[in-house]
C-alpha cells in the first residue's frame, strides 16, 4: 500500500515512516521542516534505496497550510491512507493563535478535502491537551475536552472536523489522543529530552515547578504501533466510522520521580528545582487509560518507562 505521512521528518512520522517502509509499505512525505530533520529519515532514506525496483520514499517539502491545488491534490493523490501529525505546538506557538489555527485546524480540513474523493483514510494525532487540566484522576475517553491552552483547543477542533467528515463524507478517521511521547530523536523542551542532553553535557537537571506535575511517557515504538494498527482499524471500516482513543500506559509519573529514576539509571545527578518558571496552561495531571484503545485496536503498550529510559540513554551512549 502506498501512505501519505505528513510531518514525517519529524519526532514521530519519521519513526512511523521508518515502520511503514520496513513492512514493505510506499511512503510520501509532507513537511514543511519548521519541526523536522532531514537526518530523521537517514534510515527510511537507506531502506528506500536498498529497494531499487520499487518508488518507496518520496519527500515533498511544503506546508498543508499551502492550498494551492495543483501541488496539494497531487500530494494526496493515488494513497491508500493518510496519517496526519504536521501541527505547529509548543509555548512559542501558543504566542501566535492564529498560525496554530492555520496549521492544525486548516491543515486537517485541507486533507479532508482531498480525501472525501476517494473516502481514503486519515489517522490524526491528536494529543492528550484536549483534556486540559480539569481531572486529578485518570482520564478516559468519556472525559470531555476542556482545552487550557490554544493547541489543545486547536487539536480538539480538528478532531471534530474529522468526526464531522465521517458523518458527511463517509471517511473512516481514527484520532489517536497521545500523551507524553517520548524516545529517540526527540528534542527539547520535551522534558525527558531535556533531561538527556543536561546528563550528556553534565549540567543539573533543571525542573519547572515542584516537580509534582504527573504525567503519563509512552515509548513512540508503542506509539507508531497505535498508528498502524489504527489505520488497519480504518481500512476494515470502509464504509465509514470514525475512532477516538488515547494511546496511554495509564502509569503517573511525576516530573521529580521521572528525574530521579534517571539518576538511578546514570549515577547521582545535580537537580535545580525553579519553582516560579513553569509555562502558562502547564498541567499538573494528564494519565490517560488505555482500555479503549485495546479494544478498539487491540493496542496495549509494551515499553515500560524504565526500560524506555534505558534503550534511550544507551541509543545516545550514556553510560549506566
Amino acid at each position: 500500500m502506498k501512505y501519505l505521512v505528513t510531518g514525517g521528518a519529524g519526532f514521530i512520522g519519521s519513526h512511523l515512516v521508518d515502520a511503514l517502509i520496513a513492512a514493505n509499505h510506499d511512503v510520501r512525505i509532507i513537511d514543511d521542516m519548521s519541526y523536522g530533520c532531514g537526518t530523521n529519515l537517514l534510515r527510511a532514506s537507506l531502506a528506500a534505496m536498498a529497494r531499487m525496483h520499487t518508488p518507496s520514499y518520496e519527500m515533498i517539502t511544503n506546508t498543508i497550510c499551502d492550498f494551492d491545488l495543483s501541488w496539494f491534490e497531487s500530494a494526496c493523490n493515488g494513497v491508500d491512507g493518510i496519517f496526519h501529525l504536521a501541527a505547529r505546538h509548543g509555548p512559542t506557538e501558543s504566542r501566535y493563535p492564529i498560525t496554530m489555527h492555520d496549521a492544525n485546524v486548516m491543515g486537517t480540513l485541507g486533507l479532508i478535502e482531498q480525501a472525501k474523493r476517494n473516502r481514503t483514510p486519515i489517522v490524526f494525532a491528536s494529543s492528550a491537551a484536549v483534556y486540559g487540566s480539569s481531572f486529578a484522576h485518570e482520564i478516559d475517553e468519556v472525559c470531555p475536552p476542556d482545552p487550557c491552552s490554544f493547541y489543545g483547543a486547536s487539536k480538539a477542533a480538528a478532531e471534530l472536523a474529522l468526526t464531522t467528515a465521517s458523518r458527511l463524507y463517509g471517511i473512516p478517521t481514527a484520532s489517536l489522543r497521545l500523551f507524553n511521547v517520548y524516545g529517540p530523536r526527540q528534542r527539547p523542551p520535551a522534558v525527558v529530552a531535556t533531561f538527556l542532553r543536561s546528563v550528556q553535557t553534565k549540567q543539573p537537571l533543571v525542573i519547572q515547578g515542584a516537580g509534582r506535575q504527573v504525567r503519563d511517557f509512552v515509548h513512540v515504538s508503542d506509539v507508531v504501533a497505535a498508528f498502524v494498527k489504527a489505520m488497519s482499524a480504518a481500512h476494515r471500516n470502509a464504509s465509514g466510522g470514525y475512532l477516538r482513543m488515547n494511546v496511554s500506559t495509564g502509569v503517573a509519573t511525576s516530573i521529580y520521580d521521572l528525574a530521579n529514576e534517571i539518576g538511578r539509571l546514570v549515577g547521582p545527578l545535580e537537580l535545580k528545582v525553579e519553582p516560579d518558571t513553569r509555562p502558562p496552561g502547564d498541567i499538573d495531571y494528564s494519565v490517560g487509560g488505555c482500555t479503549l484503545a485495546g479494544n478498539m485496536i487491540d493496542w496495549t503498550p509494551k515499553v515500560t518507562l524504565h526500560k524506555g529510559l534505558v534503550m534511550l540513554l544507551k541509543e545516545n551512549a550514556v553510560e549506566l
